[in-house]
This record gives structure tokens, sequence and C-alpha cells, in this order.
């Protein structure tokens, strides 16, 4: 056994707006402190925040980083200790398949519940810490059924807005103090909807609009040619994720079916459901979705919870040409799609025009990708000469790409772009600078001896300038250790990869798909001149490295 060990921390906390990550450190790293051997040292630190206990340790940036830097064998401990085992463990798998791979590395885990050393040898320990797991999922789904139940009883009482986005044509309105004392102690208010003078008209005149005959991509037309904001662009800052540029068709029928605007309160339209993120790896923990609950889950408030915006014969008429031009759609249905083609590219390619995201598409047994923008918006007027639809075939740019990406991992290229932070910079600049002033007045001091100043008056100075002097010099250190990788460290990664042009020609489709994200891998496509544009970001898998191509 290690005669001294050094321990890497691990810890992690949910939600950085609920709660101060800092503290929450402070108090995980104290607790795991208190069962290490007095002679212990903690050397490395892999806090993660605002990532879900869900994930497997592969899937969280820091811990993610720790298990990177421990198959490379570039980690400078010999040991772990977690702050806490629900926070690190989400489930019983993620403890079973990480602490095998600690055991082949010789690496110990100290778990507080365990006070001390976890004997991975132990059928009893490891039973423990299965338990353990599973208590810590189940307090997991007990705060979501938690929740659920409590927002349910404030969506059926009504009169308060229940969080989010407030639909387009309202606004938030102050609607008293926060009867959750905390909350109140913090100066949190509670909200409810009131009509925004500057949209509600334009919601009255869509259903007015729709009502009288006119089709959804008309509707969208005509309010994109008048300059009228669309949702995104009248509320950019809670819409950061939408195309802010004229009015999506999808975008008017979401307020033709929304019923709030006839002042009835309506929660729990989607719900949040946990799938597999692998199907052949369950190891890798599960992903969170949003879908759309059944409409009998659906819970209502009161009648009038908020002022309406049209009134319910208006809303009727609307309705009635839904339903009408549903049971139309229908009887020309497709069948349900059952496609799993991979495409490779899939969310990685834009149109040079509109700089949206290209849709796949398969014709006559070719993947291509399209851009539809058109057909699916009413765009500006800068963007009138957008074709109908733009293609570009899969196999052409993959071919040039798996051929470009090799060329990229140069090692001495990679460690010439390194560029530090521009706040790393800053700090380096602000120590150097201190640095010089200790060495100066040190210098001072020195003359003023040899002058024939009495030593016992300036020995104390001189004793705490060389104190400080040691401090700032660690702080260079420990900025400048992490920050740049000499063209050796980055040879040992890129060898870890095995080589990026033979992993390129051997993967498959779906292997390609998911190297081509782990390399920030951005495509945009040209049709004028029948050109690519890609860029990458290499230290998305050199976690050190910055910058890219």
């Amino acid at each position: 056994m290690v005669s001294k060990l050094l321990f890497a921390f691990v810890g992690r906390v949910s939600t950085e707006e609920m709660q101060e990550p800092e503290a929450s450190r402070a108090r995980q790293i104290a607790k795991a402190s208190t069962i290490l051997p007095p002679s212990a040292q903690i050397v490395a630190d892999y806090f993660d925040i605002g990532d879900t206990r869900a994930l497997p340790w592969s899937r969280r940036p820091e811990t993610g980083r720790l298990l990177r830097e421990l198959r490379s064998g570039t980690n400078t401990w010999n040991a772990i200790v977690v702050g806490e085992f629900t926070r690190a463990f989400g489930a019983p798998i993620q403890y079973s398949t990480t602490y095998p791979l600690l055991q082949h590395f010789g690496i110990e885990l100290w778990l507080p519940e365990m006070g001390g050393r976890v004997d991975f040898s132990s059928a009893t320990t490891e039973m423990l810490l299965g338990m353990l797991g599973g208590t810590s999922k189940q307090e997991r789904d007990l705060i979501r059924v938690r929740v659920r139940d409590g927002m349910t009883v404030l969506a059926e009482m009504g009169g308060r807005h229940l969080g989010g986005r407030p639909p387009y044509g309202y606004r938030l309105a102050d609607a008293g103090e926060h009867p959750n004392a905390k909350k109140h102690a913090l100066g949190q208010r509670l909200h409810r909807l009131e009509p925004d003078p500057v949209t509600t008209p334009v919601v009255r005149r869509i259903f007015e609009m729709f009502a009288a005959g006119q089709g959804l991509k008309q509707i969208a037309n005509i309010l994109t040619a008048e300059n009228v904001p669309s949702p995104a662009a009248h509320d950019p800052k809670r819409n950061p994720h939408r195309d802010p540029r004229g009015w999506a068709h999808t975008a008017i029928r979401a307020i033709l079916v929304n019923e709030k605007y006839v002042g009835r309160g309506v929660w729990g339209k989607q719900i949040r459901t946990d799938e597999l993120y692998d199907l052949d790896d369950v190891a890798a923990g599960y992903i969170t979705r949003q879908r759309w609950a059944n409409p009998q889950q659906w819970v209502y408030g009161p009648d009038k919870a908020h002022p309406p915006l049209i009134d319910q014969q208006l809303w009727d008429a609307v309705h009635a040409r839904l339903a009408v031009r549903s049971q139309q759609a229908q009887r020309g249905a497709r069948s349900p799609k059952t496609t799993t083609t991979p495409y490779m590219l899939r969310g990685l390619i834009h149109c040079g025009i509109c700089e949206r995201k290209m849709q796949g598409n398969k014709a006559h047994g070719t993947l291509r990708y399209r851009c539809i923008t058109t057909q699916t918006r009413a765009l500006p007027a800068y963007l009138s000469q957008h074709p109908k639809a733009v293609y570009v075939r899969e196999d052409a740019i993959v071919n040039a790409l798996d051929a470009w990406l090799p060329t990229l991992t140069d090692p001495g290229w990679l460690a010439s772009t390194q560029e530090p932070e521009p706040s790393i910079e800053a700090r380096h600049a602000g120590l150097r600078a201190r640095l010089a002033e200790i060495d100066n007045a040190t210098s001072n001091l020195v003359t003023a001896i040899e002058a024939g100043t009495d030593p016992a008056v300036i020995n104390p100075r001189l004793a705490d300038l060389r104190t400080e002097r040691e401090a700032v010099t660690l702080q260079l250190a420990s900025l400048d250790a992490p920050d740049r990788l000499s063209p050796t460290d980055i040879d040992a990664l890129l060898a870890e990869l095995g080589g990026l042009g033979s992993v390129l020609r051997e993967a498959t489709p779906p292997e390609k798909t998911s190297i081509y994200h782990r390399l920030g891998l951005r495509l945009v496509y040209h049709p004028a001149d029948k050109a690519v544009v890609a860029t990458a970001d290499l230290g998305r898998v050199l976690s050190r490295v910055g910058g890219g191509t």
C-alpha cells in the first residue's frame, strides 16, 4: 500500500441557480476530509455544477475528465474521496460499473458513508453501496413526483403563473408576496399573466384572419411582410433558441391551439421522460427529453384564470376550421416513418444562405441534406432569393471530411494554437507585476542593510516579502500547469485515440456521427459555390487544448 495517499476529490451540485456552488463544494470537501488519514493530501478537484445525478461519470464534464486522465495515466493521485455518495452516484449501476475500473488501475475509493476506504473485495460492501445507489435513485424519483403533485394542485387552484415564458400576447405582472418564506426572504414574488398592449392585437388578428379563411402560410407571409415581430423577435431573451427572422407557420398554429388565449389555464402538456442514452450500453445512463403528454393528463385551472384575449365564439370558429383541415389531412396521411437511416451529419450542416440546420433526406438510394426553409416559414425581404430547396449529397462531404480531419492532429501545430483565456492572461500579468514589486522592495531593503540600517528592524519585513513571494510563485505555477500541453503531451493524447485517420476508416456510420460531434464539427454549405466550409473544435477531445481550425 502506498505510504502517502494523494486524493482526487469528487463532488457535484445540482443547480447553479438554486444552490451556491462554492458553499456546497466547501461543505462536501469538509465532510470528505473527516475520513482521510492525517498524512493524506487532496491534490485534484473534480466538481460538477448543474449536472443531474442520472448521468454516469463518463457523461459529466468533471468526472469524465477524471476518467480520461485515469485511462491515459496522467492522473497525479492514487485515491479518490467522494463528498457524498448520493451526489456522486445516482443509481446502483453507476457504482457497479465504476469501481471495477478503479480496481483495475489500483485506485482506492473513500466514502464518508463507509467511514473510510471501500473494500472492493467485500460482497457485503458491494451490497450496501448498491442499496445506497438505489436510495439515491429513489430520492430523485420522489422529488420529481412531489414537484409534479405540487404543481398540479397549484394549477388547479389558478390565480398565478407557474413559470416559463409567458405566451405571446401576454406579459408577466406582479401578483403579490411569495408564500414560501425562504423565497420571500430572497425577494421573490408571485406573477400572473396580463395582456401585453403591443402583442395582444397581433394575437386577435391571427385568430380573426384564420377564422376568415386565410391559411397558416398566408398569415405568416402577411405578418412578415408588415415587419410584425415574431415571438422570438419580440422577446429574444426568452427565446434565444428560436430564429427571430420572420414568422414560422408552426408559430401561427401554436397560437391558434393555445387555450390560454380564452383565459383557461392549462399545465402539464409536456412531461419529462428518461430514455436510455445508448440501447447497447445501459451503463451510459439516461437522457431526459420533453414529450407531449396524453391530453387526458393535462391539468386545467379554473375558467378566466387570467384575462382572455379572444372570446369563446372566435375560439370555436377557429377550432371548427382546424378540425376540418385535420380530417382532410388524415385522409391523405402517409404511414408513420420507421426509417433508421444513419445520417452521419445530422445537426452539423447548415445552409450558407439562411444559416439554419439542413435536414436529412433520402432519394433514389442517396443520402442528402436539404434546406426547405421557404416552405416552413415566411422569410424577410433580404432572404427573398432563397431557393425553394437546397440540396447537397452526404457522401461527397464525408469523403472529403475524413481526409481533412486527420491533418488537424499534428502535435506541434496543436501546441502552438493554445491560447490562455483573457482572464488568465490578466491574472498572469498581475501576479508577475507583484513579483517585480516584491523583488524591488527586497532589493531596497538589502541596500538599506548594506548602508548601515539595523538588520533587526528590516529582517521581519524581509521575511514577510519572502513568504509572499513563495505564495505568488505558487499561484503562477497553478495557473501555468493546467492550461498548456507540450507537443509530447498532445502526442500521447492523440495516441490514446488510436490515430484519427484509422479510427474514421474503421468506424460505422453511427460511430462517425459520435466522432464528428465530439470534434465540435460545424459545416456550412454554400450552394452558389458548391462548397462546404468546415470548422472543428479539437479542444472537445483534447480537453486542455484550446482553439480549433
